[in-house]
């Protein structure tokens, strides 16, 4: 039997989406300002990774049951079960988290496979994210969310395929992908140090001391202070990830 409220739904999503999309993208401007000008204040280097990064992976809820999440987000009515509101504890077997601050992460090819390292503070805006990280295979997603409040509200630079750098937002139900976009790649089984400035108003992706992309906005679109790694393989590639040297900076 056909349900009337999904099949409600399935219809009007496209319309939902084409409105909210423009609206989104319109909110956003590609510019060109020099990370330089930034006033540098107090830096807080994590060398304790594991007291800093919570891991998360497939078992965790806010995955598995995302597309309820993201659709209850949607519509005003809570339309689907929300289990994905129980925070539980995923079972570590892809990162190891080493006394000198290094956080490893390697899985193999599995299709659909998450990572992720939720920061475990708030973090007061406007403020630098930087770090080094080795790369050694070509995934589908090497993602900085920022803005972070959950995987349905969040901005995220995203790194695809070591080929193209994406500012992106996810909002309302939807994945507004590529607002903007530039070219991007990094010699592979080496560390690249990246700098993400997250500004009141105004985000910026930094690699190897050379602007990629930056983005300033128009209206905050939801207020969210955390952030979080997320490593996500979707051909069936494995997933082999080193950062080191984190550390925040206040400006």
């Amino acid at each position: 039997m056909i349900n009337i409220k999904d099949a409600l739904i399935y219809r009007i999503k496209p319309i939902l989406f084409e409105r909210l999309n423009k609206k989104v993208k319109n909110n956003f401007q590609s510019d060109n300002k020099s990370f330089e000008y930034y006033d540098l204040k107090k830096a807080i280097n994590i060398k304790s990774v594991e007291n800093f990064f919570e891991f998360k992976d497939n078992s965790w809820n806010q995955i598995k049951y995302i597309e309820n999440l993201m659709l209850n987000d949607l519509i005003p009515f809570k339309v689907k079960d929300a289990n994905y509101k129980n925070d539980n504890v995923c079972d570590n077997s892809k990162v190891e988290f080493l006394s000198d601050g290094i956080i490893k992460c390697f899985h193999e090819g599995v299709s659909n496979d998450w990572i992720l390292l939720k920061y475990q503070n708030e973090l007061q805006t406007p403020y630098i994210f930087e770090f080094d990280a080795k790369i050694n295979t070509i995934n589908s997603e090497f993602q900085v969310a920022f803005n972070f409040e959950n995987l349905g509200k969040r901005y995220r630079f995203n790194f695809r395929h070591n080929e193209k750098l994406s500012f992106e937002v996810v909002y309302k139900g939807f994945f507004h992908n590529h607002i903007y976009s530039k070219p991007l790649s990094v010699e592979l089984g080496i560390y690249n140090h990246f700098k993400i400035v997250v500004g009141i108003d105004y985000y910026q992706y930094v690699v190897n001391d050379i602007i990629i992309l930056s983005v300033k906005e128009t209206e905050k679109l939801f207020h969210a202070s955390g952030l979080a790694l997320i490593l996500w393989e979707n051909n069936g590639n494995s997933i082999d990830v080193s950062y080191k040297n984190i550390k925040f900076s206040e400006i």
